[in-house]
């Protein structure tokens, strides 16, 4: 009974393979042998289960060693119990073997026959050894697990057969088939197996065992593992990466190429085609939409730009390429624009704040992504700004200067802001264009211009100060002198007194025009002179006295300073004059007596005021352009000088007379009159207040160049300022009075009058208040050449304009108050670029 148990055991472990407990082998040839085999595995009355059948009692025929012998028998029809009929114990077969059944049978399990030689194909007669038995043989279905996968020697079919790793297969184990019985036979193993000897760690022998060829179970002769990119290398290592078509080269895995809208751009196979781009074009200028045309990584070209990094890079030991970029933009302009042929700039995001000064072919790209290390470009996502307080000139705070660009050249991707400007009256350019072309294109940037400052106060007019008259080595008072008395005198030589000498003054003085131009002026002032006192009766007695002489008119004359600072006359008389007194009437003469004269009368005029200076006119609100190519805000018009007073007129002089009471001749001469006082001088005009500053997003001169898909912002224009007050002016001096004994006559002879006061100078005219600033999006103006720039898809905030200045007040007038700047998103529409 227990070589039926071995038998059948033996059956069960090639017919169903592993894992069955039992199914193992002590041979020298196994890696891993096992349990080994024992008689009754536990069943104790002799019967086998086969698949829980019990496999009846095999005949006994003593046999060394196990055979098998193929046999061409088919079962082409089955009867119940006979062989191939289905079964499920062993008492449904005849023979008393029910067994798995062939791969290809519609059944689990199957009769079987006993068997010599006379199993049909497919089955083998097969025998086992007994312990002590009888040998039993039976018909098997052919089991073959040569190159089945196992994880150990277990798992195989036939005692000897090992459980090995193949040499392509990735580490996965298979059985193998043990050839030892006779290796050097090159038919020992199947066609595509060789009989190969496995070694231990001390490089000796233990086994011979079947294994592929190929050194692979799972790979044919068919894949060719050196370019199968399903195997490449080894069976079933495939080669796969994200978005790409793989290959296989020298057992290498690669890629062929990348899937539409995918680049290798890393050129790293880990991550496969990873860059997601559609190529265009082979060359890429940096865009609006930030697009890589050419898939190189950039928008843009690596090769055609010096790179600027305001956080990370180095003017000093940058050389311009990605890894080691300059700070500054303007280093970066200078570098590439010494470059052959000349080179893009491509700025990192961040803030510069510097002035930008173009270069004609070197175009300028903003909006670079640091954390995507360039490739990525955006403005608004990754802000490049320049920021510039700088003064190019006093007047002028500019963030961006592009003068004389008539090559291809392009800025683009900023955010460029100009500041405030802090000078009185200052304009802000965020962009300032002279003398460019077409070729010059302004697009995609966000444009701020800063604000105009305010202008300031004209300065108010002075009081002309005056200085003494000297003439002919006299140094004459601004006050008229009194006239002398006459003195008795009993010769006929007696003369009147002499009239006071006039007050006399020099006023000097500067105007300056509204265009700076100075002109200086003198007048000088007088006042009458004093009439003399008539004389003596020209017998003595027997004629009548001498009337007195007429004060003078004042007098006052205008000279100007030409070239050669020589004042020369242009006004010998202003305005007129002063009238002066009349002389005294002379009484009739007699021999025993006199009918006295008349006292000169008090009738000599007061000087006149001075004429007022003009006011100034308000500065408009439109400005100009100015020869370097800066905008000039109007100024408030200065008020002129006034005028000096004029002086006043001389008193006239007493009349003469004879007296020949007594019995003797007695000619009595008439006292001289005062002379006039001085006019005083005027006062200066006031200045005109200054201009306000504008504010221009994009300033052009003589330029057509190109504004596109702009944002442009600007501020307010600054204030004008107020016009200063006129000056106050002197007033005119006293004339010479007759008090005491001035201006007397002598007994018969009578008085001469006083001098009148000078008249009081004009005061300055008002300076005007100055014009506004403006504010304009787009500014473009001529200076002799054409300016016609081309705009489109630019959008506007505007800022107002600044307001007009006050004129200066007092003496009842006011100055000219300015216009309010103007504002808009284009100052002047032409065909290519109108205001919106």
């Amino acid at each position: 009974m227990a070589s039926r148990i071995l038998l059948v055991t033996l059956l069960l472990c090639a017919l169903l393979g592993p894992p069955l407990t039992g199914c193992t082998s002590g041979s020298s040839g196994s890696q891993d042998s096992g349990d080994s085999v024992t008689a009754a595995d536990g069943i104790d009355d002799g019967s086998v289960l086969v698949d829980g059948v019990d496999a009846g009692e095999p005949s006994d025929q003593p046999i060394s060693d196990a055979v098998e012998t193929p046999d061409t028998t088919s079962p082409d029809t089955f009867v119940a119990g006979e062989f191939g009929s289905p079964c499920k114990y062993n008492t449904d077969c005849k023979s008393e073997f029910c067994v798995p059944a062939p791969k290809d049978s519609p059944y689990p399990s199957v009769c079987t026959k006993k068997c010599i030689q006379d199993c049909p194909t497919g089955w083998y007669c097969k025998a086992g050894p007994g312990v002590g038995r009888e040998l039993a043989y039976i018909c098997v279905p052919e089991v073959n697990t040569l190159c089945a996968e196992c994880l150990k020697d277990t798992d195989c079919n036939t005692a000897g057969d090992l459980c090995v790793a193949t040499e392509k297969d990735g580490g996965k184990k298979f059985c193998a088939r043990d050839c030892s019985a006779d290796p050097e036979n090159p038919n020992v193993c199947p066609e595509g197996f060789g009989c190969t000897a496995l070694r231990d760690e001390a490089n000796k022998i233990y086994a011979y065992q079947c294994l592929p060829t190929t050194g692979s179970c799972e790979c044919g002769d068919s894949i060719d593992l050196t370019s199968d990119p399903d195997n490449c290398g080894i069976c079933h290592k495939k080669c796969q990466f994200d978005n790409s078509t793989p290959n296989c080269v020298d057992k290498v895995c690669g890629i062929e190429k990348c899937d539409d809208g995918w680049v290798d751009l890393n050129k790293t196979l880990d991550d496969g085609c990873e860059y997601e781009c559609t190529k265009t074009s082979e060359t890429d200028e940096p865009d609006p939409l930030g697009k890589d045309a050419n898939c190189d990584g950039i928008d843009g070209e690596w090769t055609k730009a010096v790179f600027v990094d305001g956080q990370d890079g180095h003017d000093d030991t940058g050389d311009g390429t990605p890894e080691f970029p300059f700070k500054t933009i303007t280093k970066g302009i200078s570098v590439a624009d010494q470059a052959n042929p000349k080179l893009a700039v491509y700025v990192m995001e961040g803030i510069y704040s510097e002035l930008v000064t173009m270069k004609s072919g070197v175009s300028v790209y903003g909006g670079y992504s640091r954390a995507n290390k360039w490739a990525k470009r955006n403005r608004d996502l990754y802000v490049t700004k320049i920021f510039s307080n700088n003064a190019v000139e006093t007047h002028a705070v500019i963030a961006v200067v592009a003068n004389g660009i008539t090559q291809p050249t392009t800025l683009a991707g900023f955010h460029i802001e100009s500041a405030d400007n802090p000078n009185p009256g200052g304009s802000s350019y965020a962009i300032w264009v002279k003398g460019s072309t077409k070729d010059f294109v302004i697009e995609d940037n966000v444009i701020k211009a800063g604000k105009g400052n305010n202008g300031e106060k004209g300065d108010d007019g002075q009081t002309i100060n005056h200085s003494a008259l000297v003439e002919n080595g006299v140094t004459y008072t601004t006050t008229g002198k009194q006239g002398e008395s006459s003195t008795h005198n009993t010769t006929s030589s007696n003369t009147g007194g002499l009239g006071g000498q006039e007050g006399a003054r020099v006023c000097t003085w500067n105007d300056v025009a509204n265009d700076g131009t100075i002109k200086t002026y003198r007048a000088i002032v007088r006042g009458g002179k004093g009439g003399n006192g008539g004389d003596k009766s020209r017998n003595c007695c027997d004629d009548q006295g001498g009337n007195g002489f007429p004060g003078g008119k004042s007098t006052m004359s205008l000279d100007e300073k030409n070239s050669s600072g020589v004042f020369v006359s242009i006004d010998s008389d202003i305005s007129g004059f002063s009238k002066g007194g009349t002389g005294g009437t002379a009484g009739d003469c007699g021999f025993w007596g006199t009918s006295a004269g008349k006292d000169a009368p008090d009738d000599a005029q007061t000087g006149r005021p001075g004429t007022v200076g003009t006011n100034g006119v308000g500065g408009n609100g439109s400005g100009l352009v100015s020869s370097p190519g800066y905008w000039l805000g109007s100024k408030g018009g200065n008020g002129t000088a006034g005028l000096p007073g004029h002086g006043g007129g001389g008193g006239g002089g007493g009349s003469g007379a004879g007296d020949g009471s007594g019995g003797w001749c007695d000619d009595k001469p008439g006292g001289g009159g005062s002379g006039g006082g001085s006019g005083g001088c005027g006062g200066t005009g006031g200045k005109g207040g200054s201009s306000g500053g504008g504010s221009f997003g994009v300033f052009l001169v003589d330029s057509a160049s190109v504004i596109r898909n702009n944002s442009i912002t600007t501020s307010a224009g600054g204030n004008g300022g107020n016009g200063g007050n006129g000056g106050t002016p002197e007033d005119g001096d006293k004339g010479g009075s007759c008090d005491g004994s001035a201006c007397d006559g002598d007994s018969h002879g009578t008085n001469g009058a006083p001098g009148k006061d000078g008249g009081k100078g004009g005061h300055g005219g008002h300076g005007a208040g100055g014009g506004g600033g403006v504010s304009f999006g787009i500014y473009h103006a001529s200076l002799g050449g054409k300016s016609d720039p081309t705009c489109s898809g630019n959008t506007f905030t505007i800022g107002k304009g600044g307001k007009g200045g006050e004129g200066g007040t007092g003496f009842s007038t006011t100055g000219g108050k300015g216009t309010d700047g103007k504002s808009g998103t284009v100052n002047l529409a032409t065909t290519l670029c109108k205001t919106n």
